[in-house]
């Protein structure tokens, strides 16, 4: 798994459970009936089916020049909460994830027509299925980093979070070349589709187990 990997026409599926803890629904204390349940799964899968899925992986070496600063890519990052989530790793990948700008047009047109219910359903949808596809993505780079005797490690990091500053976001749209994808940034440095994400993931040694692996894929 070397060099830029650009991953297009990737099919979003739908965290349901997820989505309905983002949406307040706590089990147990939040009663829903079987048709209101049904109603809301309809309404998250419908706006899953209008994510178009797209992502980029980039593995690369890093060094950590201190307690607080990691070097990767010809970009120097400082972050405390960063270097340390990669402890004992050598390498790194950087990841993100979009869902494409067809999805915040239609949020749009839904929010513009009033549809607000409607509107907060899909939001939380297309997070989720967004959040859950860097899931996938770290599942896949487990399955190929075990022929290394390689394993990610445990968390992902992402700009914004913790002490990593989120300008860091340019250097990661300028790695993973994500322009080709639609993705930009604003003068906040927020990305654009609303819908995209990017994350850190340090690589260690040691191997996924199968118990892990299978864990991963539910």
């Amino acid at each position: 798994m070397k060099g830029l990997r650009v991953l297009t026409s990737l099919r979003a599926e739908l965290p349901f459970k997820e989505t309905l803890i983002r949406l307040g629904y706590v089990k147990q204390k939040s009663l829903l009936s079987a048709g209101e349940e049904e109603a809301l799964r309809a309404e998250a899968e419908a706006a899953v089916d209008c994510l178009d899925l797209k992502g980029a992986i980039l593995r690369l070496p890093f060094s950590l020049s201190g307690p607080a600063t990691v070097e990767a890519g010809g970009c120097r990052w400082q972050s405390r909460d960063l270097a340390r989530s990669l402890a004992g790793c050598r390498e790194l990948c950087l990841m993100a994830a979009t869902g494409g700008a067809g999805f915040s047009e239609q949020l749009d047109r839904l929010l513009a027509a009033g549809e607000m219910k409607k509107a907060v359903i899909w939001n939380a949808a297309a997070s989720e299925a967004v959040d859950a596809a860097l899931d996938r993505f770290t599942l896949l780079i487990n399955r190929e980093l075990v022929k290394e005797g390689k394993r990610t490690a445990p968390h992902r990091f992402s700009p914004g979070f913790g002490d990593l500053d989120l300008w860091v976001q340019k250097d990661l749209v300028r790695l993973l070349n994500l322009e080709t994808l639609g993705v930009r940034l604003n003068d906040s440095c927020i990305l654009t589709p609303e819908k995209s994400v990017t994350a850190i993931i340090g690589i260690r040694s040691g191997i996924m187990s199968n118990e892990e692996i299978r864990e991963e894929s539910k």
